[in-house]
């Protein structure tokens, strides 16, 4: 291979370590030094190699950049903000756009086989996360089976943990979806279930709902025939369990904790109505925002519409809003079924998630990546490389008559 095709090699081969190994590698700045290390500077020479590629200028794309822009932006004229905060959210600036237009590259520009690896290694990795969790809580620490479950790596915290991967069992889905019976199937299915436990017992509201509402648009998109008989069996099972004590106990222990999202959200719109439109900044660290709740723990506005109203105002919502529409258009147009099930059920995550979780939509590595800019970076770059694939394809037709008529002439 010649140079850049190396560098694009190690682009490739470091995109496919690093988010698998976010569900293994701990502590989390072992995870991000990769990053900073070696895939940052991959990504920024494969952005200036592939400049000039149509696919970077795609509207939505352009408007998931606005997005990250305008975030940081807003610390310019935020209120309450440390010097550490404003310099997380420049760092987030830099290391969010160059993951994005670098994994779309990724997706867009890769061989077939790359992408396959990925998609098959991402839940295999999220399983033997899960595994990791399971050891650590329940048998090193001992913890019993009734408390919320903490994660390890980046499924650390119960509710964003929960999200991750989530993430990856919509991956083990589809795979099982597209594979053919045999071990390699075996081990996403494995992976899958492994991925569910983890769900469960984290004890998450949102998470579960974020993992039913996605599982609901898969099936839909991939068996719209059988979904009555997956509703029927899901309905069975649920009313099986429901005469389990454990299954009891398990409910009213998830549906007794107090939330407080309406008090919190109450409280973030009297905020909200004094600096509707630009917001208090990305870095604001406003801590005694939630101090006449007793709760001086809660320090950001809990789900992503929220945090957009109180951080970036009513411009940064606008901004959130229309960059998930976009994403929706460019999932429902993917020609292929199982990929375009797979992307809308990826982009639904964060939508219902991000009604009660998830603060600030970009960070430096951290578990946004995968919750947000991860099904970002997968439909983006799989239309792109359709829409290149569609072109090639059109392109070869038309060249096969000339090619025909020359050939004609040359025999007369």
């Amino acid at each position: 291979m010649t140079g850049p095709d190396k560098a694009r090699r190690a682009l490739e081969i470091g995109f496919l370590l690093f988010l698998p190994a976010g569900y293994i590698v701990a502590p989390e700045p072992t995870w991000s030094f990769f990053f900073y290390t070696l895939l940052f500077p991959l990504m920024v020479y494969d952005l200036w190699r592939q400049r000039h590629e149509k696919f970077y200028r795609d509207p939505v794309l352009l408007l998931s950049l606005a997005l990250i822009g305008w975030i940081a932006l807003s610390t310019s004229w935020g209120v309450d903000q440390s010097e550490r905060m404003i310099s997380k959210y420049i760092n987030a600036l830099f290391t969010n756009s160059i993951f994005l237009l670098a994994g779309i590259s990724f997706f867009a520009l890769s061989d077939e086989a790359w992408r396959q690896r990925f998609m098959r290694w991402l839940p295999l990795a999220a399983g033997l996360g899960a595994i990791i969790s399971f050891w650590r809580f329940y048998v090193h620490l001992g913890m019993p089976l009734d408390e919320r479950l903490d994660g390890w790596a980046e499924l650390r915290q119960p509710i964003l943990g929960s999200n991750v991967i989530i993430i990856a069992g919509l991956f083990a889905l589809r795979n099982i979806a597209a594979g053919k019976p045999g071990m390699a199937r075996a081990w996403q299915i494995a992976a899958a279930i492994l991925i569910l436990a983890f769900v469960v017992l984290s004890g998450s509201r949102g998470p579960l709902t974020a993992l039913a509402g996605s599982l609901l648009v898969m099936l839909v998109l991939l068996r719209p025939r059988r979904m009555g008989l997956i509703v029927l069996a899901v309905a069975v099972i649920v009313a099986a369990l429901s005469f389990a004590p454990a299954v009891h106990t398990y409910i009213d222990t998830m549906l007794g904790r107090d939330s407080l999202r309406g008090e919190i959200w109450h409280v973030t719109l009297g905020y909200v109505k004094e600096r509707p439109l630009l917001g208090y900044g990305a870095a604001n660290t406003t801590v005694l925002m939630y101090d006449n709740l007793g709760k001086p723990q809660i320090v950001m506005p809990h789900s992503i519409y929220m945090s957009a109203l109180f951080y970036t105002g009513a411009i940064g919502l606008a901004l959130l809003l229309a960059f998930f529409a976009g994403l929706a258009l460019r999932a429902f147009s993917l020609r292929n079924r199982i990929d375009r099930a797979l992307a809308t059920a990826l982009l639904a995550v964060p939508v219902i998630a991000g009604l009660t979780d998830i603060s600030q939509a970009i960070k430096p590595p951290t578990q946004e990546w995968y919750i947000i800019w991860l099904p970002a970076i997968f439909i983006l770059g799989l239309a792109a490389h359709e829409r290149r694939t569609q072109k090639f394809v059109a392109e070869s037709r038309h060249q096969q008559p000339a090619d025909q008529a020359g050939s004609d002439a040359s025999s007369t």
